[in-house]
């Protein structure tokens, strides 16, 4: 569940789906530490370090959920074509 509610909060374009996709990266990591797939429990742990980083980064830095969710501005295509010539 904590998969789809982080998909969920990033099609809403929040800054909180972070917690829930470590969260996410957490059950898995119990779950593959515990069937003893080390190389993917510790591909989990990346994870989660990377969840961490990001999350602080984004809540840390007094940024407010518009400036660091938000939707690009795609350039204007074609690009205009000038109709005269200045020379």
């Amino acid at each position: 569940m904590a998969g789809v509610a982080s998909v969920w909060l990033y099609a809403r374009q929040s800054v909180w789906p972070w917690p829930t996709g470590i969260a996410n990266s957490g059950f898995w990591l119990v779950l593959f530490a515990g069937e003893r797939l080390y190389l993917d429990a510790g591909l989990q742990i990346v994870y989660i370090g990377l969840g961490l980083g990001l999350g602080v980064g984004a809540i840390g830095s007094g940024t407010s959920a518009t400036s660091v969710a938000r939707r690009p501005r795609w350039p204007r295509w074609p690009p205009p074509v000038p109709t005269a010539c200045t020379c």
